[in-house]
Protein backbone atom coordinates (compact mmCIF):
# COMPACT_ATOMS: atom_id res chain seq x y z
CA UNK A 1 0.00 0.00 0.00
CA UNK A 2 1.41 3.59 -0.65
CA UNK A 3 1.25 6.55 0.92
CA UNK A 4 0.22 9.96 -0.82
CA UNK A 5 -1.15 13.64 -0.30
CA UNK A 6 -2.83 15.30 -3.17
CA UNK A 7 -1.62 12.62 -5.62
CA UNK A 8 1.93 12.89 -4.77
CA UNK A 9 3.53 9.36 -3.49
CA UNK A 10 5.50 9.69 -0.55
CA UNK A 11 6.01 6.47 1.21
CA UNK A 12 4.80 2.92 2.10
CA UNK A 13 2.36 2.82 4.77
CA UNK A 14 4.91 0.66 6.68
CA UNK A 15 7.57 3.41 6.92
CA UNK A 16 5.23 5.66 8.81
CA UNK A 17 4.75 2.58 11.48
CA UNK A 18 8.61 3.53 13.16
CA UNK A 19 8.49 7.12 13.29
CA UNK A 20 5.37 6.31 15.01
CA UNK A 21 6.56 4.15 17.46
CA UNK A 22 9.35 6.78 18.24
CA UNK A 23 6.89 8.63 19.96
CA UNK A 24 5.86 7.91 24.10
CA UNK A 25 2.00 7.15 23.46
CA UNK A 26 2.60 4.99 20.87
CA UNK A 27 5.82 3.21 22.04
CA UNK A 28 3.80 -0.11 23.54
CA UNK A 29 2.16 -0.92 20.16
CA UNK A 30 2.83 -3.32 17.61
CA UNK A 31 3.40 -2.62 14.48
CA UNK A 32 0.16 -4.46 13.60
CA UNK A 33 -1.26 -1.88 15.62
CA UNK A 34 0.15 1.04 14.76
CA UNK A 35 -0.87 -0.03 10.84
CA UNK A 36 -4.34 0.01 12.04
CA UNK A 37 -4.20 3.54 13.35
CA UNK A 38 -1.72 4.64 10.33
CA UNK A 39 -4.96 3.03 7.31
CA UNK A 40 -7.48 4.95 9.65
CA UNK A 41 -6.29 8.30 9.53
CA UNK A 42 -6.98 11.08 7.37
CA UNK A 43 -4.27 12.35 4.81
CA UNK A 44 -4.26 16.32 5.20
CA UNK A 45 -2.07 19.08 3.60
CA UNK A 46 -1.50 22.60 5.08
CA UNK A 47 -0.49 25.06 3.07
CA UNK A 48 1.95 27.74 4.82
CA UNK A 49 0.09 29.84 6.85
CA UNK A 50 -3.15 27.32 7.51
CA UNK A 51 -3.82 27.06 11.19
CA UNK A 52 -3.52 23.29 12.54
CA UNK A 53 -4.53 24.05 15.91
CA UNK A 54 -6.44 26.74 17.64
CA UNK A 55 -5.92 28.39 20.46
CA UNK A 56 -8.98 28.53 22.49
CA UNK A 57 -10.56 25.89 20.49
CA UNK A 58 -11.55 22.25 21.11
CA UNK A 59 -9.95 19.69 19.39
CA UNK A 60 -10.74 15.74 17.73
CA UNK A 61 -7.61 14.80 16.69
CA UNK A 62 -4.21 15.00 16.56
CA UNK A 63 -1.70 15.67 13.70
CA UNK A 64 1.42 13.48 12.77
CA UNK A 65 3.62 15.54 10.90
CA UNK A 66 5.13 13.36 7.86
CA UNK A 67 6.54 16.03 6.46
CA UNK A 68 7.37 19.52 6.98
CA UNK A 69 7.60 22.64 9.20
CA UNK A 70 4.95 23.64 11.83
CA UNK A 71 5.32 26.60 14.44
CA UNK A 72 3.31 26.25 18.22
CA UNK A 73 2.67 30.03 19.05
CA UNK A 74 1.69 29.60 22.95
CA UNK A 75 0.19 32.20 25.61
CA UNK A 76 2.81 34.39 26.53
CA UNK A 77 2.42 33.43 30.11
CA UNK A 78 2.74 29.47 29.32
CA UNK A 79 7.07 30.24 28.48
CA UNK A 80 8.33 30.05 25.54
CA UNK A 81 6.25 31.79 23.49
CA UNK A 82 7.17 30.13 19.70
CA UNK A 83 8.46 26.75 19.18
CA UNK A 84 9.36 25.07 15.54
CA UNK A 85 8.86 21.37 14.66
CA UNK A 86 9.53 19.32 11.79
CA UNK A 87 8.49 15.53 10.76
CA UNK A 88 8.05 12.73 13.15
CA UNK A 89 6.27 15.27 15.56
CA UNK A 90 2.58 14.72 16.99
CA UNK A 91 1.04 17.84 17.98
CA UNK A 92 -2.21 18.00 19.63
CA UNK A 93 -2.17 14.67 21.42
CA UNK A 94 -4.24 14.95 24.31
CA UNK A 95 -7.58 15.56 21.57
CA UNK A 96 -7.02 12.37 19.83
CA UNK A 97 -7.93 10.76 23.68
CA UNK A 98 -10.20 12.76 25.30
CA UNK A 99 -12.32 16.21 24.94
CA UNK A 100 -10.13 18.87 25.10
CA UNK A 101 -9.20 22.60 24.73
CA UNK A 102 -5.74 23.88 22.92
CA UNK A 103 -3.57 26.11 24.94
CA UNK A 104 -1.96 27.05 22.00
CA UNK A 105 -2.02 27.92 18.03
CA UNK A 106 -0.22 25.75 15.98
CA UNK A 107 0.45 26.50 11.88
CA UNK A 108 1.83 25.50 8.97
CA UNK A 109 5.43 27.05 8.58
CA UNK A 110 5.64 25.50 5.06
CA UNK A 111 3.26 22.73 2.88
CA UNK A 112 3.49 20.51 5.91
CA UNK A 113 1.26 16.60 4.87
CA UNK A 114 0.40 14.75 8.46
CA UNK A 115 -1.70 12.10 9.70
CA UNK A 116 -4.58 13.49 11.18
CA UNK A 117 -5.66 10.85 13.72
CA UNK A 118 -9.09 11.73 14.85
CA UNK A 119 -10.66 10.69 17.99
CA UNK A 120 -13.39 8.69 16.79
CA UNK A 121 -11.17 6.64 14.53
CA UNK A 122 -8.96 5.98 17.42
CA UNK A 123 -12.10 4.73 19.85
CA UNK A 124 -13.34 2.64 17.07
CA UNK A 125 -9.83 1.21 16.84
CA UNK A 126 -9.45 0.80 20.88
CA UNK A 127 -12.66 -1.02 20.69
CA UNK A 128 -11.87 -3.37 18.31
CA UNK A 129 -8.61 -4.49 20.17
CA UNK A 130 -8.59 -3.46 23.80
CA UNK A 131 -4.87 -3.55 24.03
CA UNK A 132 -4.39 -0.79 22.42
CA UNK A 133 -6.66 1.31 24.69
CA UNK A 134 -4.61 -0.13 27.82
CA UNK A 135 -1.24 0.73 26.23
CA UNK A 136 -3.07 4.70 26.41
CA UNK A 137 -3.97 4.47 29.80
CA UNK A 138 -0.96 3.57 30.69
CA UNK A 139 1.44 5.69 28.93
CA UNK A 140 -1.49 8.45 30.38
CA UNK A 141 -1.09 6.61 33.69
CA UNK A 142 2.97 7.01 34.10
CA UNK A 143 2.74 10.68 32.82
CA UNK A 144 0.24 10.97 35.71
CA UNK A 145 2.62 9.41 38.47
CA UNK A 146 5.98 11.89 36.90
CA UNK A 147 3.41 15.06 37.57
CA UNK A 148 2.53 14.19 40.88
CA UNK A 149 6.37 13.20 41.86
CA UNK A 150 7.23 16.90 40.27
CA UNK A 151 4.40 18.68 42.29
CA UNK A 152 5.59 16.89 45.40
CA UNK A 153 8.78 17.89 45.08
CA UNK A 154 7.12 21.71 44.59
CA UNK A 155 5.51 21.68 47.28
CA UNK A 156 8.24 20.27 49.19
CA UNK A 157 10.07 22.95 48.16
CA UNK A 158 8.07 26.21 48.53
CA UNK A 159 7.87 24.71 52.22
CA UNK A 160 11.20 25.09 52.53
CA UNK A 161 11.22 28.38 51.53
CA UNK A 162 8.84 29.61 53.34
CA UNK A 163 9.95 27.69 56.68
CA UNK A 164 13.42 29.52 55.75
CA UNK A 165 11.52 32.58 55.17
CA UNK A 166 9.62 32.24 59.23
CA UNK A 167 12.15 31.45 60.86
CA UNK A 168 14.71 34.25 58.80
CA UNK A 169 11.96 36.55 60.10
CA UNK A 170 11.64 35.34 63.58
CA UNK A 171 15.53 35.76 64.12
CA UNK A 172 15.19 39.51 62.98
CA UNK A 173 13.16 40.69 65.40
Amino acid sequence: MVYFLDGVILMKLAELVGPLKQLDVFSKLSDEQLMMIIEGADRVVFHPGNVMIEDGQSGDAAYFIVVGLVERLAQPDVGRTREHFGHGILVGEMAMLVDHVHASTVRAKSEVKALKISRSMLYQIMGSDPAIADSFIQTIKSRLNIMVERIKEIDATLEAAESASFETAMAVH
